[in-house]
């Protein structure tokens, strides 16, 4: 009786053991996303990483949470070799995460496999990427003109357009008093001003 009793208490360690190197084995990482900058919203970001130590034949689920909040659909797997849709550890997966506006988010996936889940988890800053335009002067603006044109820079014995336009330009580069935002005014002032200096723009 005492021998039974031994065995059976040594098969409900191994089965404790067994079971405790199950619930540790699985492990699931998240690729960095890091801070992002959008210049226009929605978006959609690929949030991707690993997940291993699953065993078979028992199925895995992953799932992807956003400030708590589940995104998309749970992804489900399963792990016997014998099923279609088997994977093997480690298995790389991908989810999309649509961005609908700036904000701070909380960005968690889980692995699920029987009683045991994981998880890993970063905080995400969202932000518009502020665009600063830049506009061409009026030399720039010249030069331009007279090359659509085929004409050189240079006329009569000591005449210079692109030279002569800069002479023209007033504080912060305005051309006659025209910004250089404003930028079909801008080039149309820069263009008749070559036109009065004898440039053929015609």
């Amino acid at each position: 009786m005492k021998k039974v009793l031994a065995i059976l208490l040594t098969l409900v360690m191994v089965l404790s053991l067994s079971m405790t190197a199950f619930a540790t084995g699985l492990t699931i990482t998240m690729n960095e996303i890091g801070d992002l900058y959008f210049t226009s919203f929605p978006q959609t970001v690929q949030v991707t990483g690993a997940v291993s130590g699953f065993e078979s034949p028992h199925g895995v689920e992953l799932k992807l949470y956003v400030n708590d909040v589940q995104v998309g659909s749970t992804q489900q797997y399963a792990t016997n070799p014998s099923s279609q849709n088997a994977i093997t550890s480690p298995y790389n997966f991908s989810f999309n995460w649509a961005i609908a506006e700036p904000n701070i988010y909380e960005v968690k996936v889980t692995a699920k496999q029987r009683s045991t889940t994981v998880e890993d988890l970063e905080e995400v800053v969202v932000s518009y990427q502020t665009v600063t335009a830049t506009y061409p002067a009026a030399p720039a603006v010249a030069a331009e003109l007279l090359s659509e044109a085929g004409l050189k820079a240079k006329y009569g014995k000591n005449g210079n357009y692109i030279s002569d336009v800069a002479k023209e330009m007033g504080p912060g580069a305005t051309f006659k008093g025209i910004q250089k935002s404003d930028v079909n005014a801008y080039r149309n002032a820069v263009k008749a001003f070559l036109i009065e200096l004898g440039a053929d723009l015609q």
